[in-house]
């Protein structure tokens, strides 16, 4: 079923036909089905906002010809000639994976599956740095995962009235440590940004992480202003836009990071997550303009954006794992 050739083996695709389309739609089509049936309570709308913002995403994939497209691919891992079996929701996109049995990484690219090569001779000693900065970055997420999971929750518990609620809210509106928390995550994930600033001139992700480092230090001062100023509301559009271009650039570093690495599967990632950044964008900013439909609607459209929030950090805290990663075995390669 398999054969190697050159520094690959070759992989045989299967595709997953209807079952694969059924799988890509997910809870969609159930979110908006039972939503619709419950939507004079406020758990049914969430099921509805839910399912839209699954078409949504849904539809910001639509380029990559996904559906109906995607399968499993089954061939020789690279390195021990185990069977390994890859799902993928597109054959065109590459992949990474772990072979089970001997735990090494490979790629999954154009239907061979190819050792990871962490030699690349343009990576000098300030690209410790950077992944030290990546180090720092995830950690912040990390911690921004876990408020995010945890306001979730205290706003889900609310919405369903739930008797937790009361305590959820007390987690998210009274404990001090939760104001710590989020102090704690920003400085980690700005400074673990300002040392990326460490990326040699030769490289084009350089303006990328300028712009990204002018973008944090315009944001710290618009709320360092709105804080003298007490609360001035003219400042949150501002501060929001600044805040989510500051991520946005800091994605498309990490992008062509991925890149200079020749790491396509991590590149694909975090074009994902360019996308759903957007997204969340959006949503915020739907909610900020007030807008009538989305006013009534608002408590579920919070939590739906809170979710894919959560989401996407579980992804970028993997992606920022596995870039640090293979800096690190990069670097030892060079000595």
């Amino acid at each position: 079923m398999t054969t190697s050739s050159g520094n690959g083996t070759k992989a045989e695709f299967r595709a997953a036909g209807l079952f694969g389309i059924i799988s890509q739609a997910g809870l969609i089509v159930p979110s908006l089905i039972v939503g619709t049936i419950l939507s004079a309570s406020g758990f049914g709308r969430f099921l509805q906002v839910l399912g839209v913002f699954g078409i949504i995403n849904s539809l910001g994939h639509f380029t990559e010809r996904s559906i109906g497209n995607s399968g499993t691919y089954a061939g020789a891992c690279p390195y021990c000639s185990a069977l390994n079996k890859v799902w993928v929701l597109s054959s065109s996109q590459p992949t990474g994976s772990e072979c089970p049995k001997c735990k090494n990484k490979f790629l999954l690219r154009k239907g061979r599956f190819y050792q990871i090569d962490f030699t690349n001779p343009r990576l000098d000693s300030r690209f410790g740095g950077i992944r030290a900065g990546i180090g720092l970055v995830k950690a912040g997420s990390i911690i921004a995962a876990i408020i995010t999971f945890v306001v979730c929750l205290s706003l889900l518990a609310v919405l369903t009235s739930s008797e937790l609620a009361p305590r959820f809210a007390e987690l998210v509106v009274v404990v001090p440590f939760l104001l710590f928390s989020v102090a704690v995550s920003l400085a980690l994930q700005v400074s673990g940004v300002w040392l990326c600033l460490r990326t040699p001139d030769r490289i084009s992700a350089k303006r990328w992480i300028l712009a990204t480092v002018g973008l944090q230090a315009t944001a710290l001062a618009l709320l360092s202003l709105q804080f003298v100023l007490r609360g001035a509301a003219w400042l949150n559009l501002p501060i929001e836009v600044t805040i989510f271009a500051s991520q946005f650039t800091f994605l498309t570093y990490l992008n062509m990071l991925g890149d200079f690495l020749r790491r396509p599967d991590l590149v694909e990632e975090l074009r994902s997550l360019r996308i759903i950044s957007v997204e969340i964008f959006i949503g915020a900013s739907a909610i900020g303009l007030g807008l009538p439909l989305v006013r009534d609607y608002e408590p579920q459209i919070l939590i739906s954006l809170l979710l894919l929030g959560y989401s996407a950090l579980l992804g970028y805290v993997g992606t920022l794992h596995q870039l640090g990663s293979h800096l690190r075995k990069a670097l030892a390669a060079q000595t």
